[in-house]
């Protein structure tokens, strides 16, 4: 499936990715959906969207006070999130907290995290991803939502990163070693 350019997406969507029946993805969630709310005083438009298993206890618990889209059965998480804006994946130790900022960057989706969340990836705020410990992030967000010409930005500088993290790029390098073993 292709990737969705900026005026593709669906509205200002915002997303949170993972297994929610585990405990460290259950602390995001709550995380993200704080950041959510706060985010949505300012810039009403705001949806959110989360994609993975949740326990029905805790999606009912969410769901009182919330309105959220759940996917649940995700059978190619790119193209789940494809209309999504913006992704968002707090700082927790654990809980594939690196994966999720490589599916997001891989689906033309920013990323609002935290340095040490992005650290390993040589990622820079305002133009990668947005900080969330960043004084004045929901003034960038209210620009990328505003702005698709801004949001577009931070997609064609994610690229090269992309790439580098991209399993064809894997593939050769393995390719590489075997033939290096070989010889």
């Amino acid at each position: 499936k292709k990737l969705l350019t900026p005026k593709q997406k669906k509205g200002n969507r915002v997303c949170v990715v993972g297994n929610f029946f585990s405990v460290q993805n259950q602390i995001i969630l709550n995380e993200a959906i704080s950041y959510f709310i706060i985010a949505r005083l300012r810039i009403p438009s705001l949806s959110l969207k989360v994609v993975g298993k949740i326990p029905p206890s805790l999606k009912s618990k969410i769901t009182k006070n919330h309105d959220i889209i759940f996917i649940e059965d995700v059978e190619n998480l790119l193209d789940e999130i494809s209309d999504c804006k913006f992704g968002l994946c707090p700082m927790i130790q654990g809980a594939g907290v690196q994966n999720k900022i490589l599916d997001y960057l891989s689906a033309n989706v920013i990323p609002l995290s935290t340095g040490n969340a992005v650290s390993e990836f040589g990622l820079v705020d305002r133009e990668h991803y947005i900080d969330l410990n960043g004084e004045d992030w929901m003034d960038e967000l209210a620009r990328c939502t505003h702005d698709d010409s801004y949001f577009s930005r931070y997609i064609q500088v994610n690229s090269p990163i992309i790439e580098a993290y991209s399993l064809q790029r894997g593939e050769k390098n393995v390719g590489k070693l075997i033939t290096t073993i070989q010889d």
